[in-house]
């Protein structure tokens, strides 16, 4: 998988882009070395890259940035329950501007949309991405299925 990929994949599952990466959900690339610090583990990770294939991946301690050794996997779990892709923000920027053709808080509207043309999530996202994307299922289905199942 190539790097790029992943940093979208990572972007969208809540981690922000860092440099140098000294805290849990940050990660940076620089060319063909991804760091990630996962909350699954206590040390950032750098994978070496050779084009799409993992050459090696290190454990790194994130005080002294020295490498403490190889490792044969890494784990990298979300940082938020909801992954949200660059193209599913700028979807709902055009769907927001359809939707919302009159809003008191126009100001407030704008600026989410403005983040959201770019692929960037916005203060209050995991409320507004309904419009694109519909719940399907309550807190009742939920309350339900434990009493019931």
């Amino acid at each position: 998988m190539p790097p790029e990929l992943i940093v979208d994949l990572l972007i969208a599952a809540g981690y922000v882009r860092e440099e140098p990466v000294a805290s849990v959900g940050e990660f940076s690339l620089r060319g063909g070395i991804l760091d990630v610090f996962s909350p699954r583990t206590t040390r950032r990770i750098e994978s070496n890259f050779f084009g799409d294939a993992v050459e090696s991946i290190r454990e790194f301690d994130p005080d002294t940035q020295r490498s403490i050794g190889r490792v044969t996997e890494s784990i990298l779990v979300p940082m938020r329950e909801l992954s949200v892709r660059r193209e599913e923000f700028m979807t709902w920027s055009d769907e927001a501007e359809r939707h919302w053709t009159t809003i008191g808080s126009a100001a407030d509207l704008r600026a989410r949309i403005a983040h959201a043309e770019r692929g960037e999530p916005f203060p209050g996202w995991e409320y507004l991405i309904p419009l694109t994307r519909p719940l399907t299922s309550s807190a009742f289905d939920y309350f339900w299925r434990r009493r019931f199942l």
